[in-house]
């Protein structure tokens, strides 16, 4: 993985860990949500029914998935040779994310008509985090 991959990786995958944690201690601890001035849609999505899925918070599934991600990036370094097989497990795990993402929009534009600056915020990383490993995936072919 070439260097400035490597650093862009983990500056999202950072930015992503520390906006999941942000949303699951929000939620852990039904503190207000900090959203922008004037803007109401991150408490409608952070009350929902579609912050939890199956009593998971969502910031939790993204706190998990992010520190994966975050755990194969350092293993890349550390151990080189694994790098083919870890460019597939990057792709899949931010394939998941990138989906979970997709279906997390969705649900906040068209079913709760509300917007998340932090959900988008994730959504964003994580396509980013996916465009990459489709990138890096060809290269080990």
């Amino acid at each position: 993985m070439k260097k400035n991959i490597f650093i862009t990786l983990m500056v999202l995958t950072l930015i992503g860990l520390i906006d999941s944690i942000y949303l699951y201690f929000i939620k852990i601890t039904s503190t207000p949500i900090a959203c922008f001035q004037g803007s109401t849609g991150c408490e409608v999505v952070n009350s929902s029914r579609y912050a939890s899925i199956y009593g998971i918070p969502n910031g939790l599934i993204g706190l998990i998935g992010y520190t994966a991600i975050l755990v194969l990036i350092i293993i890349s370094k550390v151990n080189p040779s694994l790098l083919s097989k870890i460019r597939y497990l990057l792709f899949g795990f931010s394939l998941i994310g990138f989906l979970f993402s997709i279906y997390l929009i969705f649900v906040s534009i068209f079913i709760l008509k509300a917007e998340c600056p932090f959900c988008i915020l994730s959504a964003i990383v994580m396509t980013s985090i996916f465009i990459i490993s489709i990138f890096e995936l060809k290269e080990s072919t």
